[in-house]
């Protein structure tokens, strides 16, 4: 019965990963339901999460959509994060990591309530050198975010390249697979 929950949870947190992001906050807590330790419900997370990146960022990339002018800067900053947040996830003991992830999941549904028209319209994004280095600042948080808890990787990447870049959702998506994979490697 174990297995053919993770599978049809797989199914279902790729679906939904995929096309809007967030399929780790499907996956992790079933993953930890069943019995794995948090830590190892997020690397398996992150594992699965590689092969959706890859797929979606080659579709992408056929299509001429992805934007590597912002991709590839955000992807070393992102990368370093996520090492950083891999490196601390596994020193946090699991009761408590177990715990962390339910509260945060609870505030991640609110604002993702409140804030659901968000990426509809493109933005123009500042041009000043201080919100820049703050966008570069946001992706080093949601590094070590993908890493430390893994979900919501995406669906951080894309809020956060749609607020400070100003690229809309489809636009942010291709940008987020290539940084997805980045750190899921």
């Amino acid at each position: 019965m174990p297995f053919i929950l993770t599978f049809l949870t797989g199914l279902f947190a790729g679906f939904i990963g995929t096309n809007t992001g967030g399929g780790g906050f499907i996956s992790i807590p079933v993953l930890i339901f069943l019995g794995l330790p948090a830590q190892i419900a997020v690397a398996t997370n992150r594992l699965a999460s590689l092969g959706l990146a890859t797929s979606g960022f080659l579709t992408f990339h056929r299509h001429k959509k992805v934007d590597f002018k912002i991709g590839l800067v955000s992807l070393v900053v992102v990368g370093i994060g996520s090492y950083i947040g891999a490196t601390t996830l596994f020193l946090v003991p699991t009761k408590v990591l177990e715990k962390l992830i339910a509260v945060i999941m609870i505030a991640l549904l609110i604002f993702f309530i409140k804030n659901k028209d968000i990426g509809i319209k493109k933005m123009i994004p500042s041009k000043s050198i201080f919100i820049r280095g703050l966008s570069y600042l946001s992706l080093f948080i949601v590094g070590f975010w993908g890493s430390f808890f893994g979900g919501g990787f995406a669906t951080f990447s894309r809020y956060a390249l749609i607020l400070l870049f100003g690229q809309t959702f489809i636009e942010s998506s291709t940008t987020t697979n290539l940084l997805n994979i980045g750190i899921s490697l």
